[in-house]
């Protein structure tokens, strides 16, 4: 097994803003393999829970750029306007030390060409002429940027983390301008010109919360390949795990027991792995020695306050996007929580609380569920009838309850 640099005890501290050096990030290599693969024929968008690593990941990927390659990352979530949108992709690329000089000179000269973009030291500001229309500049100059690119047969990705966030904050202003955001970047893909540019939206807002409100409805996305990215795999799950514990302080051998626990309780995603280590260190407590152990460490920490800032985005989202439906989410998550139902068993669950909704309705906050991770539907034998939903993780339906159970 390949072995990588351990991290220090305060790595393993809930601080969301650290980032691990990429150099320590384990059992990621297939999936930025794979992503790479996906945008050899088109764009991505990735949608997976908060807390699951999408950003590590994503580093990793700029990182394992294949030859021929040039990638780009940028975090819009604090973009408001299309037009702030526009000057946070605009201002990385003039600011990607990777990023050829000739290339960063046609984002310059399409700025003294048209003399309504001005190149600061910090990146782009599009003048007020242009705010207006600012996916006509990003048009035009990916379109530059697409011909340079040919000359010297180079293709590049636009990684743009948070952009859900960003739509969001854009729709929210002015729904239209929201729409249009997207039909540019369908252009972009779909244009010629473009032909050499790919682009990975990703973020921790489903994006159907966002399009669905949309003129539209997203259609602009509809040529995107959903790409996912899965908990680690159960080998890189133990390896983190011991990883974690040595932070600690505490060696174990490969094939301790309490290793292969605490990674299967943890369901192979890294923040509640680092949430079990956290707690078994803070309660000075031995490792557990049974299934039965790893349950109430879980719950332990799922109850500590220390980890309460950095549960709200896994846990408290119904309230911010479901809306009207929240009553509605609320209860099917903590009916399906006690155990698996079909879909029939939750409308009468729905209509024993007063909540109930037409077919349609049920229908689609299924749907919603699904997509947000939440839940996945089991077909069993295929049949429409054998159909139940459950909770996609175990360890999040354990973390829903027990915080559930504490604030009631």
């Amino acid at each position: 097994m390949t072995t990588f640099p351990l991290p220090p005890a305060h790595a393993i501290e809930p601080t969301p803003s650290v980032a691990l050096p990429v150099g320590d990030i384990i059992g990621r290599d297939e999936d930025v393999e794979r992503l790479w693969r996906t945008l050899e024929h088109t764009s991505i968008r990735l949608n997976e829970v908060r807390r699951c690593g999408k950003s590590t990941a994503l580093r990793l990927m700029k990182q394992r750029s294949p030859l021929g390659w040039l990638c780009v990352m940028t975090q819009v979530q604090d973009a408001s306007s299309a037009d702030a949108l526009v000057e946070l992709i605009l201002g990385e690329l003039m600011l990607h030390a990777g990023l050829p000089e000739k290339v960063k000179n046609v984002i310059r000269q399409f700025a003294k060409t048209f003399k309504s973009v001005a190149v600061k030291d910090t990146g782009i500001e599009l003048a007020d002429d242009f705010k207006t229309q600012p996916w006509r500049v990003l048009r035009q100059v990916m379109a530059s940027v697409n011909a340079e690119l040919e000359k010297d047969a180079k293709r590049l990705a636009i990684i743009v983390d948070e952009f859900p966030d960003a739509l969001r904050a854009i729709a929210q202003r002015n729904p239209e301008a929201a729409a249009q955001v997207l039909a540019l970047f369908r252009s972009a893909r779909d244009n010629e010109s473009g032909s050499r540019v790919r682009w990975v939206l990703t973020g921790s807002i489903g994006f159907h919360h966002v399009t669905r409100t949309l003129p539209g409805h997203g259609e602009g996305m509809t040529d995107l390949v959903v790409e996912a990215l899965p908990p680690l795999a159960p080998l890189w799950a133990r390896h983190l795990a011991r990883c974690f514990l040595i932070g600690v302080g505490i060696e174990t051998k490969a094939d301790e027991p309490a290793v292969a626990l605490l990674a299967e309780r943890s369901d192979g995603i890294p923040f509640v792995l680092l949430m079990l280590v956290n707690q078994l260190h803070r309660s000075h407590t031995g490792l557990p020695a049974s299934a039965a152990e790893a349950d109430a460490l879980l719950l332990a920490a799922a109850t500590n306050p220390m980890w309460d800032d950095a549960l709200t985005p896994l846990l408290a989202k119904v309230d911010d996007y479901y809306g009207q439906i929240a009553s509605h989410a609320y209860s099917v998550l903590d009916a399906v929580a006690a155990a698996p139902m079909s879909r029939g068993d939750i409308a009468e669950h729905l209509a024993r609380a007063g909540l109930a909704l037409a077919d349609n309705g049920l229908r689609d906050l299924l749907r919603l569920l699904r997509d947000d991770h939440y839940l996945i539907r089991d077909d069993a034998d295929g049949s429409v009838s054998a159909r139940v939903y459950r909770w996609r993780y175990p360890s999040l339906r354990d973390i829903w309850v027990a915080r559930q159970e504490a604030e009631a």
